[in-house]
């Protein structure tokens, strides 16, 4: 029967350490044994090329295991490794969420940096996971859209089925209008802009889906924004309003233009990090609202990494 290991992520490697009971067995057994969280088919495919080492060394698949061996999986094989999940309690709900609208229908909190909005094998807690401490008198409550786990701010969540429905029509429909604020590397320009590149998806090698521009095979994307500080050629600050909703979209559209938003290294590369300010995502779900009145208009306090301390105009 295959037992769960502990994998630890460390410096973008897994690694495992060898419990004495599996003394004697091969590494191809033992990795086809043991959960630790990796198709098995890509670690054939590892085996293959040598990619897992023993004790520092690479090694053939018929390596035999002793007590307290260290087994190391390379950094491209980490975005497979579901991280152990924990149980949600109503303290971390109580720490974690802060409502700012409220109504019959709905309610809307302000999302902190590092929660995701959904869990995936790589969140160990979710929004998801709170909304039943959040629901009273046994309701149950339901998420309407998404936002990175990096991206701050506005989060609307339906307390019924049928406003989750509507809600989510609205969002599809697009009487739900999103603002954003986004601090940008470099002096934008032009005062108000229109970026209208078409984005398609590609699977990286951690595993996980990065978007890029795609011009003859993306689906259209539109963003606009307008600039409303500079600071020198340093960065700008900027509200964002996407008029569709690719995952990404706002991060692509912004590093396309070659100005990505402060601390999003992932498309926007050594480019967007800026001496003086946090090594952290600058992007804030600032404001929502319903072209019908559905609920009013709700904003989320800039939050405090938005401060320009240190960047000089």
């Amino acid at each position: 029967m295959a037992e769960e290991v502990k994998a630890v992520e460390q410096a973008g490697e897994i690694k495992i350490k060898v419990e004495p009971h599996f003394q004697g067995i091969t590494l191809i057994k033992y990795l086809k044994k043991n959960k630790i969280g990796i198709p098995y088919a890509l670690i054939q495919k590892l085996l293959r090329k040598k990619a897992i080492k023993v004790n520092g060394k690479r090694v053939k698949e018929e390596q035999i295991l002793e007590p307290n061996d260290e087994i190391v999986i390379p950094a491209f094989a980490v975005g497979a490794v579901k991280i152990k999940k924990q149980v949600a309690t109503k303290r971390d709900a109580e720490k974690l969420i802060k409502i700012i609208y409220e109504d019959k229908n709905c309610v809307a909190i302000d999302k902190p940096q590092g929660l995701a909005t959904q869990g995936g094998n790589r969140v160990s807690i979710s929004v998801d996971d709170l909304l039943p401490f959040m629901a009273k008198n046994g309701e149950k409550y339901f998420l309407t859209h998404r936002l990175d786990k990096d991206t701050t701010g506005v989060l609307l969540i339906a307390k019924t089925r049928q406003a989750a429905q509507l809600i989510g029509d609205s969002f599809k429909h697009k009487f739900v209008e999103k603002k954003y604020l986004a601090l940008v590397a470099g002096k934008v320009l032009t005062q108000n802009g229109y970026i209208a590149f078409p984005l398609g998806k590609r699977g990286s090698t951690g595993g996980s889906e990065k978007v890029m521009v795609d011009e003859e095979n993306g689906k259209k994307a539109y963003t606009e924004y307008r600039v409303l500080e500079n600071f020198g050629p340093t960065a700008t600050l900027l509200e964002i309003t996407p008029k569709t909703g690719r995952k990404h979209q706002i991060r692509v559209h912004l590093a396309a233009i070659d100005h990505p938003i402060i601390g999003d290294g992932k498309y926007g590369g050594s480019k967007a990090f800026v001496e003086g300010l946090p090594k952290t995502l600058h992007l804030h779900a600032w404001k929502l609202s319903h072209s019908d009145n559905y609920f009013k208009p709700i904003t989320a306090e800039i939050p405090k990494r938005f401060s320009l301390t240190g960047v000089t105009k």
